[in-house]
C-alpha cells in the first residue's frame, strides 16, 4: 500500500456562515483526490478542496483556529478581505509561517 493509499479522499467544499463572535476550526492537511484517474497528494481545508468558504456579514468580527496538520510550514491568506497584517497570512512578510503541528488564532475583521 502507497503513502498515497492511506490518506483520506478529499471532501466537496462547503460553505460557513458566521455571526459576529464566532469561532471557526480550521485545519490544514494532506488528503488524495482522483484527477483524471490518477489519485494524487493535496493540500486541503477541513479536508475539502477548495477549503470552506465563509461569510461573515459587514462589521463582523470571527476568529479562526488554524491548525496545520500538514507535512509543511503554512499559513492562511484571505482574498477579498482588508485584514490586519498579522492576520494577512502572507509566510515571512505579514506573519510567521505556522509550524508542523502548531496552531495560531486569526481574528478576522469584515469592516467592508
Amino acid at each position: 500500500q502507497s503513502a498515497i493509499d492511506k490518506l483520506k479522499p478529499a471532501t466537496k467544499s462547503t460553505i460557513i456562515e458566521l455571526k459576529n463572535g464566532d469561532a471557526f476550526d480550521l485545519t490544514a492537511s494532506i488528503v488524495k483526490k482522483s484527477i483524471n484517474g490518477v489519485e494524487v497528494k493535496m493540500l486541503a481545508y477541513n479536508g475539502q478542496i477548495p477549503g470552506p468558504l465563509i461569510k461573515a456579514e459587514k462589521g463582523s468580527e470571527i476568529t479562526i483556529n488554524f491548525v496545520n496538520n500538514t507535512d509543511m510550514e503554512s499559513t492562511i491568506h484571505s482574498h477579498g478581505v482588508r485584514l490586519d497584517n498579522r492576520f494577512d497570512g502572507v509566510p515571512n512578510i505579514t506573519q510567521e509561517p505556522v509550524k508542523i503541528g502548531d496552531k495560531y488564532v486569526y481574528k478576522i475583521k469584515f469592516p467592508d
